[in-house]
C-alpha cells in the first residue's frame, strides 16, 4: 500500500470518515446533504474527498461480489418460523440455519467502506477482516470491522433502524457448528464492541456475521430467538 497517496490531514475524526463515506456514496440522505454542503463551502473537505477516492479506487478493484444463492433469504424466513414453532429444538435446527446461511454475502460497497475505517484508523500490518451485513433486498443495514489485533469490531450503520424494546445482536456464524454472540450494540451509531480473543481467533474467510432482533441484553438462551435482520460473509483484505 505503499503507493496510495497520504491520507487526508486529521481533524476531530468526524469529517474525515465523512468525506470516506461520500467517495464511497454510502451516506444516507441528510449525511449526504451535509457532505454536498461542506464540498460547496469548505475546500479543505473536498480535498480530502479527493483523496479518499484514490485512494479507495484500487481497492474497490481488488474486492470480488459474491452473490447470495436465490434461495438464501427464503430458506431464512422459513427457518425463522420453524424455529418460533418448535421451541424445543431451536438450538438443533439454529444449527442447520446458520450452516446454510454462510453462503450468502453481499460485501462489495461496503466492504470498501470498511477498508476506510482500516486506513483512516491504522493498527499495524494484521489484516482487516469485514464483512457487509446485508438484508434480503439487497440494503446494506451494517458494515462490521473485526479489528484482531485489538479483539474488538467496529459497527458502522448504513441506514437507520428501529425496533422499540428490543437489541440487535451480532453473532459470529462459523463454517460448521452453532453461532457464537458477539454482543448487543446501540443500532444508532458507529460502536466498537470487544470480542473475546476466543471469537476472534475462530474467524475465518468462510465465517459469517449476522445480526439478530433480541431481547435487551440479548438473547436469553444463547442462540438467535429473534428475527435474522442482515447477514453477510467475512472478508479479508
Amino acid at each position: 500500500m505503499s503507493d496510495l497517496p497520504p491520507r487526508p490531514p486529521p481533524d476531530d475524526g468526524n469529517e474525515d470518515m465523512l468525506a470516506a463515506e461520500y467517495a464511497l456514496g454510502v451516506l444516507d440522505t441528510d449525511a449526504r446533504r451535509r457532505a454536498e454542503q461542506l464540498l460547496r463551502e469548505h475546500p479543505g473537505f473536498a480535498r480530502a474527498v479527493a483523496v479518499w477516492q484514490e485512494r479507495l479506487g484500487p481497492l474497490a478493484d481488488t474486492i470480488e461480489p459474491v452473490p447470495p444463492p436465490s434461495h438464501v433469504w427464503s430458506r431464512i424466513a422459513a427457518q425463522t418460523r420453524r424455529n418460533r414453532a418448535v421451541r424445543a429444538t431451536r438450538q438443533e435446527a439454529g444449527s442447520d440455519f446458520w450452516r446454510w446461511l454462510s453462503y450468502g454475502s453481499l460485501a462489495l460497497a461496503a466492504a470498501s467502506l470498511a477498508a476506510a475505517i482500516f486506513f483512516a484508523y491504522p493498527r499495524g500490518p494484521t489484516p482487516v477482516q469485514v464483512a457487509a451485513l446485508s438484508s434480503q433486498d439487497g440494503r446494506s443495514h451494517f458494515t462490521a470491522v473485526i479489528d484482531v489485533a485489538g479483539s474488538e469490531a467496529t459497527l458502522v450503520p448504513q441506514s437507520a433502524w428501529t425496533a422499540p424494546g428490543r437489541v440487535p445482536e451480532l453473532w459470529l456464524v462459523p463454517a460448521s457448528g452453532a453461532p457464537v454472540s458477539i454482543g448487543v450494540f446501540d443500532p444508532a451509531q458507529t460502536r466498537r464492541i470487544a470480542v473475546p480473543r476466543s471469537v476472534i481467533d475462530a474467524i475465518r474467510a468462510d465465517s459469517t456475521l449476522a445480526i439478530s432482533v433480541e431481547p435487551p441484553g440479548g438473547s436469553p438462551t444463547g442462540q438467535p430467538t429473534g428475527p435474522v435482520i442482515a447477514a453477510g460473509k467475512v472478508q479479508i483484505l
